[in-house]
């Protein structure tokens, strides 16, 4: 894993050759679409729900109570600071914006409280000055974005977003949305392949190594729709400035094709009414059902 370096930095680095067979793809939608065969119902995974139910199924379980419109504020400022970002790179595709980031972050923000879904609502439900704060933040990414990344119009291949965010396999959908930038493509070698491209993934808080790991469904959602998974990962602060990046090698790609397979085995489980093991420790603080639920640990210190 990098130390933290600026977005150009880590676009420029060199990566070292990791190669795919031309099956992999045909191969890895075989193995998640038979695991899903023990769902009893259609069942959405992403990294976070894979998480919660890998800690404990108990978690899971009650994260399916929280209704969307709980999210935090934090996690609002977030999503609306990546998805102007991405409305940046795309508009602004081959070098920096023409219109000021200011005008375009609070042109942006008006279109997305105009819509009618959470994200709208919240921005349409902020007070004047908190929106005002809001579109000089974004604005000041923008900036950050612009400055550490200035030669993105060399790059052979630039898309905003991933190049898929979403994919049924059988009875199970794989999704990830953390993903703003895909650079670069994989190449044919020999009849497979070797991996090419780089998914980044925007912040507004430090880079952590936990944030790039959790980049695993987007690399394996990558790898189903391209023919093999990303080259590199890259997680990137557009609040600090700096980033890290790892290489996908076998292991990483591995590690995750296990983890989609046991949470979704684990899901089949609880569905078909397989009493779930239920464990205690941190999650519990911030699980919906801490207050009944019998293995909670409920000691003022315990963590």
């Amino acid at each position: 894993m990098s130390e933290s370096l600026s977005l150009g930095e880590l676009i420029a680095a060199d990566q070292p050759s990791v190669s795919w067979p031309s099956d992999w793809a045909a191969t890895t939608k075989r193995l998640f679409t038979t695991t899903s065969a023990g769902l009893g119902q259609p069942t959405l995974l992403n990294s976070a729900s894979i998480e919660e139910v890998l800690t404990c199924p108990g978690w899971w379980a009650g994260q399916r109570e929280v209704d969307e419109s709980e999210l935090s504020m934090a996690g609002f400022r977030l999503k609306a600071t990546r998805r102007v970002a991405r409305r940046w790179l795309a508009e602004n595709l081959g070098s920096t914006g023409s219109v000021q980031p200011l005008t375009f972050t609070g042109q942006v923000l008006h279109r997305f409280a105009a819509t009618d879904d959470l994200l709208g609502h919240w921005i349409r439900m902020m007070p004047a000055g908190q929106l005002a704060e809001l579109r000089a933040e974004v604005a000041m990414g923008l900036v950050r974005l612009d400055a550490d990344w200035p030669n993105r119009s060399a790059l052979p291949s630039l898309v905003p977003g991933a190049v898929s965010a979403r994919t049924r396999l059988g009875r199970m959908t794989l999704s990830s949305e953390l993903v703003d930038a895909t650079v670069g493509a994989a190449s044919v070698v020999d009849g497979g392949f070797e991996a090419g491209a780089m998914l980044v993934s925007f912040s507004m808080t430090p880079p952590t190594p936990a944030r790039l790991e959790g980049l695993g469904p987007a690399v394996l959602l990558h790898g189903l729709r391209t023919g093999c998974p990303p080259a590199r990962i890259v997680s990137w602060d557009l609040v600090g400035g700096t980033g890290i990046a790892r290489t996908v090698d076998n292991e990483f790609v591995s590690m995750w094709c296990e983890r989609v397979c046991e949470a979704t085995r684990c899901i089949g489980e609880m569905q078909s009414w397989f009493e779930p093991r239920l464990n205690g420790g941190e999650h519990c603080q911030i699980c919906p059902l801490f207050d009944r639920c019998p293995a909670a640990d409920r000691s003022e210190y315990a963590w």
